[in-house]
């Protein structure tokens, strides 16, 4: 325990030794804009094919569980609650790999 309370003590002495010396950066609104401009574009993610792969077989498999269901609520002709659990399930699974692929196209839409 001592030798980590060394090391931190150590690391604050240095920080002040190399700050000591250094000038603060000057208050400007441009600052933050300059600097941005000078690094170099943003790539776009890209999806990879295993997470499209990954998205296509959710979405065919959550497919045929919905054709399943809606099947057997025809061919019953009722519906219980514990069809209605069902179609909640089906319908949460559904949208998570919806929001999975529109979410971050949202989310760069938003911070442009």
């Amino acid at each position: 325990m001592k030798q980590q309370n060394d090391i931190f003590s150590n690391d604050d002495a240095l920080r002040r030794a190399f700050q000591k010396g250094l000038p603060d950066a000057p208050v400007t609104a441009w600052f933050t804009r300059k600097v941005m401009n000078r690094l170099p574009p943003r790539r776009r993610r890209m999806l990879n094919g295993m997470e499209w792969g990954a998205y296509g077989v959710a979405i065919l498999v959550l497919a045929l569980y919905w054709i399943g269901w809606i099947s057997h609520i025809m061919s019953k002709g009722t519906v219980t609650v514990g069809d209605i659990g069902d179609m909640a399930v089906l319908l949460g699974f559904t949208l998570l790999p919806v929001v999975a692929i529109l979410a971050p196209k949202v989310v760069a839409w938003i911070r442009e």
